[in-house]
């Protein structure tokens, strides 16, 4: 559930999509600040799921601090900040990194693009982490993405063959930009020093594919921000805050 505006056609101005069940992202060009107010009416007139079978419509959506114009309309709407949102760290790619050696009996790799097993290894490790229940087939299908390398896509694989860490890394060729996303672990085999070397690895991999700068999101208080600090993502930072709005009674 997806909706772009374009101002000419083929020439993209704006787009509304969700990433999780009742939220929406708002992604506009400075040039079209009034298309919030529209873009906002769309998603309360969707059919977006509800996480907890409630029958309760909530929609939440995001603003940077200093976007003074959507905060503002955001709030003549009727939305209040949610009290959480996300923190986007920075740091330049301006000479090689050093990943360090992998933990004892830990090998750290890149994934194997088109491979199933593979795929579903990273799925189980993504699902263990988060609580997820994604397939292989929609990892195998986030391929697809012109921003994909498959060479930066990392796993920390333990020596049963299990995936015991993750660091993703894309590239946007268009701004010279690397983006981390997603970091994770298996619980069974944290505080090992694997996320930062995959980290590591994949932004090695992605500076010498042409990336000059690289941005990673946490959740606003989360412990991980002291790994990405640790890692230089300190040049600057932005805070993301969630607002939401109650819609009443399922449709």
């Amino acid at each position: 559930l997806i909706r772009i505006w374009e101002d000419a056609p083929g020439h993209l101005v704006a787009v509304a999509h969700p990433e999780g069940p009742q939220d929406v992202h708002l992604q506009l060009a400075e040039s079209q600040p009034e298309l919030a107010e529209e873009m906002l009416a769309w998603a309360e007139s969707s059919d977006l799921p509800d996480a907890a079978d409630t029958g309760l419509r909530r929609l939440t959506t995001f603003a940077l601090t200093d976007d003074a114009g959507l905060r503002s309309v955001l709030a003549s709407r009727g939305y209040r900040t949610a009290g959480w949102g996300e923190i986007h760290r920075w740091r330049a790619l301006d000479g090689p990194i050093d990943p360090g050696p992998p933990a004892q009996g830990y090998r750290v790799r890149a994934l194997e693009a088109g491979d199933g097993d593979d795929a579903s290894r990273l799925a189980t490790l993504i699902n263990a982490s988060f609580g997820h229940d994604f397939g292989p087939e929609a990892l195998l299908n986030f391929e697809r993405s012109p921003s994909f390398v498959p060479a930066c896509q990392i796993v920390a694989e333990a020596p049963e063959g299990t995936h015991a860490a993750h660091a993703g890394v894309v590239i946007d060729r268009v701004n010279a930009l690397a983006i981390v996303e997603p970091v994770c672990t298996h619980p069974d085999h944290r505080r090992r020093g694997l996320a930062a070397a995959c980290i590591s690895e994949g932004l090695e991999r992605a500076r010498r594919r042409g990336a000059t700068r690289a941005t990673v999101s946490t959740g606003t208080g989360n412990p991980s921000d002291r790994l990405y600090a640790r890692l230089g993502f300190t040049d600057l930072v932005e805070t993301l805050d969630a607002w939401s709005i109650e819609l009443g009674g399922a449709r």
